[in-house]
C-alpha cells in the first residue's frame, strides 16, 4: 500500500519527465549523455529540464487564468443578459397593458405584412385572438410562453388560436 502511495505522489513529476524526454532534441542529448556520461551534457539536460518545468508551470498558470477569466466573463454576461431580458419583459408587459387599456392591437400588422387582405383579416379578430396570433407567429412564442404572458390556460390559448385561424381562413376565402 505504501509503495502505491509513493508511486501516486511521483506521477506528476514522472509525467513531466516523460513529456520532457519525448521531445526529440532532449532525447538526443539524453542518449548522448547515457553513452558518454559527459558532465557538460548532464548540466545542459538539468538546465533544459528546469526550463521545461518552468515553461510547463507557466502554461498551466496561463490556462488556469484563461479558464477562470472566461468563467467570470460568462457569469458577468449571463447576469447582464438576465437583466436585459427582465427589462424587455417588463417593457413588453407595460406595452401590452397600455395597448389593452387604449383598445389598440398589441402591434402594428402593416409593419410586417404587405397583403392588405391579410391585414384586414387579422384586424377582424378580437383583441385576444390578435394577441395570440401575434405572439405565436410574429414573436415565435410557444403556447406555454403565451399562457405565462397572458395569464390564461393552455386550453384557452389552443381554443383562441383555433378560432382565430378559422376566422382568418373564412375571411380570406370570402375575399375580405
Amino acid at each position: 500500500m505504501r509503495e502505491w502511495d509513493e508511486q501516486k505522489r511521483k506521477t506528476p513529476k514522472r509525467a513531466i519527465e516523460e513529456k520532457f524526454l519525448k521531445e526529440a532534441k532532449y532525447q538526443k542529448i539524453y542518449k548522448h549523455y547515457l553513452e558518454t556520461n559527459d558532465s557538460k551534457l548532464f548540466e545542459q539536460l538539468n538546465g533544459d529540464y528546469s526550463d521545461f518545468v518552468n515553461y510547463t508551470i507557466l502554461l498551466s498558470l496561463i490556462q488556469t487564468n484563461i479558464k477562470y477569466t472566461s468563467l467570470h466573463v460568462r457569469e458577468s454576461l449571463q447576469k447582464q443578459y438576465s437583466e436585459i431580458v427582465s427589462e424587455e419583459s417588463l417593457e413588453y408587459a407595460v406595452n401590452q397593458e397600455q395597448s389593452t387599456e387604449l383598445g389598440l392591437p398589441p402591434k402594428r400588422w402593416e409593419f410586417i405584412m404587405e397583403d392588405e387582405a391579410l391585414i384586414e383579416a387579422v384586424s377582424s379578430l378580437t383583441k385576444r385572438e390578435e394577441q395570440v396570433i401575434w405572439l405565436l407567429f410574429v414573436e415565435d412564442k410557444t403556447n406555454t410562453d403565451i399562457t405565462t404572458i397572458l395569464g390564461v390556460s393552455q386550453q384557452s390559448i389552443s381554443k383562441t388560436k383555433r378560432r382565430a385561424l378559422k376566422k382568418l381562413e373564412s375571411f380570406l376565402e370570402k375575399g375580405g
